[in-house]
């Protein structure tokens, strides 16, 4: 007949319980976004702006409703940090724009701007950029 109770010489092993989550990497500001804009007119208030390049959907936005990077842009570009309800609000995202019949410097100057925007969105989020080869432990 067989001995249907443990042996005493086996352990159990219970399966660890944590007492604590692991840290979830938060976002820095969720509700921020970070576009590039083209500069149609501007009053000492308000900017005219699009997304897009086109003036016919340009759209009035008040200045101290989002802040625009330092720097000189060329072609009128600028990148601008607002709240995502803001733009939202304004029509305005991160859209294709219609580079037909545009210089090569142009085309670099919106590829450099759209570029500067998309890394501080993906700031926003939290994302950050894996170290370049070899790493922090080049000299290990």
């Amino acid at each position: 007949m067989h001995n249907l109770y443990p042996s005493g010489n086996i352990i159990e092993l219970r399966p660890r319980l944590h007492t604590f989550d692991r840290r979830r990497p938060r976002s820095i500001n969720a509700g921020l976004t970070c576009l590039a804009l083209t500069k149609h007119n501007a009053t000492d208030k308000a900017l005219l702006v699009s997304d897009n390049g086109d003036a016919t959907r340009a759209v009035w936005c008040p200045k101290v409703m989002f802040q625009i990077e330092p720097g000189e842009m060329p072609f009128d570009f600028i990148v601008a940090t607002m709240s995502s309800a803001f733009a939202q609000q304004k029509g305005l995202g991160p859209r294709f724009v219609d580079r037909t019949g545009w210089s090569a410097e142009k085309i670099a100057a919106l590829a450099c701007v759209e570029r500067i925007a998309a890394t501080k969105r993906l700031q926003y989020r939290g994302f950050h950029q894996p170290l370049p080869f070899p790493g922090r432990n080049a000299f290990a």
